[in-house]
């Protein structure tokens, strides 16, 4: 999947979440996934904690808790 799904193609929320979840499982991170369909970081990020939410355990949650700080952290070294 090397070429953009989303930007001028509105994708369906199941079908976005679906291609977050294929994506997430070929190991690509959020900034690459984001890219990839077209949307925001925050939205990719948002996908993938409910993906992990269904499947969720103590340690999935604080995984997806580090992630969010992660991409906070990168989103402001971006706008800095």
């Amino acid at each position: 999947m090397n070429e953009k799904l989303g930007g001028y193609i509105k994708m369906a929320v199941p079908k976005r979440q679906e291609a977050v979840r294929e994506l997430t499982a070929e190991g690509r991170g959020t900034r690459e996934i984001d890219e990839i369909l077209g949307v925001s970081p925050d939205t990719v990020a948002v996908d993938v904690r409910n993906l992990t939410a269904a499947d969720a355990s103590p340690l999935d949650a604080v995984a997806g808790l580090a992630a969010d700080e992660k991409l906070r952290t990168e989103a402001q070294r971006l706008t800095a």
